[in-house]
């Protein structure tokens, strides 16, 4: 019975390392992203996400597409990767009140498209990494929507941070974050709070609606609140706009060294540029002969004076027309 007993184990063993071995090769050899999909109920290449970013067959460059579902997980990305969910609002990673949702110790990490929810600590907490992007989320019901610690060069934008438990969005010894178009609303005790020498960053076209205080700075910080033309809203900005140019005439000072110079009067919606009229005399155009085209496009977001490029495709040419418009 005893050598029964060996003979079975050996070849069972051989396979796990077999198996092993091939995953390794396979991690340290390809040289082309792949996408990986994870799904809690149907078919798919993992059933969790911890278990797709701990899986030896996922390399930093790959994607991981998690389905529509509730992901009851408390996720390390310790990997280059990119973590893509369906859609923001039927993609949830619920922390059930322990600790962070998702931690980010990796450079070059990408967190798109969730809802990211109950964290104890932290929605997402990106820890000494550089390089990160966190955008399109849903972020309420943590203690601090985002934290940023000792890290530099990353990006927070177009998320929805509201209703957190203290802070919205937290910055800790991180510069030359780039912070745009997000909504950070009705954040219990702070929208944004800076400090611990969180300098060289960019803020802009954010809307800060309703928190207990806005903007908190522990120790004095030098940030930039605007791109050059336009800056953030405040819920709580009384200025003026004389010229109707969707820019307030006098500054939103936020303390001694930091003000947004172009407050929105109206909340930030994103350039919503549409064509909404083509005229031409014809509508067949043979190779080699041209036609003049007549393009209207509107500008529906409350900003005015922008640069910006649009294509119209044709068969079988393709037309790159950039365009300026001062119009609204």
């Amino acid at each position: 019975m005893k050598a029964e007993t060996t003979l079975w184990i050996v070849p069972t063993i051989l396979l796990i390392i077999s198996i092993v071995a091939l995953a390794f090769y396979i991690q340290t050899t390809r040289s082309y992203p792949m996408t990986w999909i994870v799904d809690d109920d149907e078919p798919a290449n993992f059933s969790s996400i911890h278990e797709a970013i701990n899986s030896p067959l996922v390399a930093n460059g790959d994607t991981v597409f998690v389905r529509t579902g509730i992901y009851y997980e408390n996720v390390v990305v310790s990997k280059s990767v990119s973590l893509v969910g369906q859609n923001p609002v039927n993609t949830i990673v619920d922390g059930g009140g322990i600790g962070d949702v998702i931690r980010i110790t990796a450079d070059n990490v990408v967190i798109e498209s969730f809802t990211i929810r109950n964290g104890q600590n932290s929605g997402v907490y990106i820890l000494s990494v550089d390089n990160c992007t966190v955008q399109n989320n849903n972020l309420t019901s943590n203690y601090y929507g985002i934290c940023l610690r000792s890290s530099s060069n990353n990006t927070v934008s177009a998320n929805n941070v509201t209703a957190n438990n203290s802070i919205g969005i937290r910055l800790y010894a991180s510069s030359n974050t780039t912070i745009s178009a997000n909504n950070i609303t009705e954040n219990r005790d702070v929208g944004i709070y800076l400090f611990g020498g969180s300098n060289a960053c960019m803020l802009y076209h954010n809307n800060f609606i309703d928190n207990t205080q806005q903007v908190y700075f522990l120790n004095l910080a030098n940030n930039t609140w605007n791109n050059g033309y336009a800056g953030n809203y405040w819920s709580d900005y009384n200025g003026s706009d004389v010229d109707n140019n969707g820019i307030g005439d006098i500054p939103y000072i936020i303390n001694v060294g930091n003000q947004d110079n172009y407050p929105l009067i109206n909340p930030y919606n994103g350039h919503n540029v549409a064509i909404s009229n083509i005229t031409m005399k014809r509508t067949i155009i043979g190779l080699g002969d041209s036609e003049r085209m007549y393009v209207e496009v509107a500008n529906t977001c409350m900003l005015f004076g922008f640069a910006f490029n649009f294509s119209v495709f044709l068969s079988p040419a393709i037309l790159h027309l950039p365009l300026t418009s001062s119009e609204p």
